[in-house]
């Protein structure tokens, strides 16, 4: 099972903070789940929220956003510090998905990161724009899940990321069955991680990368 250390970072500093994701990092962290949207200028900005401070990103000039938050990232400043180091599942919250995975490429990272969204179209562009990239959309729930399959494999998705309380081992044996990787989303108690190892679940994201870790070295 492959870990992801949330909100770039979560646990070793400020959520989404590129000091948060070198800590993570020098901890040995391997891999980082982040979040990114569109600034109204076009710059891609590592957010989780939409908005930071006073500012509506979609609405807001990134030297607006820099001048009152300036320890907040923009995804290729992520990139050049640590590109080499971690590997990254970028989710994409609101911004152009072909810009985003040509910034990730242009580091040549691609085949490195994977690509997740709850807005099901911009998965589906993407893998349009960027056939080779590996992407799945964000899902709460799996209700009709033969369809949420079938619609992935239309798309060429290579993943779904569920919450991690939807899944079961039937879930995962279905998306198995149908070619794509299992991600399981925020998980942070101990029995229920390996639970989820034991259904067959592929990645764990989790605010606890290495308590998680040592757990599942250890169980």
């Amino acid at each position: 099972m492959k870990v992801y250390s949330h909100r770039g970072g979560r646990g070793f500093g400020e959520d989404n903070t590129l000091e948060a994701m070198e800590a993570a990092a020098s901890a040995g962290v391997l891999a980082i789940e982040t979040d990114v949207r569109s600034t109204a200028d076009g710059e891609l900005l590592i957010s989780h929220d939409p908005v930071v401070g006073k500012h509506t990103i979609k609405h807001a000039d990134f030297a607006d956003i820099r001048r009152d938050h300036p320890d907040r990232p923009l995804l290729r400043e992520v990139l050049d510090a640590l590109a080499d180091r971690v590997a990254f599942n970028v989710e994409i919250k609101l911004a152009p998905p072909a810009e985003v995975a040509a910034i990730v490429d242009s580091y040549g990272a691609l085949e490195q990161t994977v690509f997740t969204s709850f807005r099901h179209e911009l998965i589906t562009e993407l893998k349009v724009e960027r056939p080779v990239a590996r992407a799945g959309p964000l899902r709460w729930t799996l209700l009709a899940g033969h369809l949420v399959l079938e619609k992935a494999g239309k798309d060429g998705a290579e993943l779904i990321a569920l919450h991690y309380k939807q899944f079961t081992r039937e879930r995962v044996e279905m998306m198995h069955a149908a070619g794509l990787e299992a991600y399981a989303w925020t998980v942070n108690e101990e029995e229920e991680v390996l639970e989820l190892r034991d259904m067959g679940v592929d990645v764990l994201i989790t605010d606890r990368y290495v308590d998680m870790v040592a757990l599942l070295d250890g169980g």
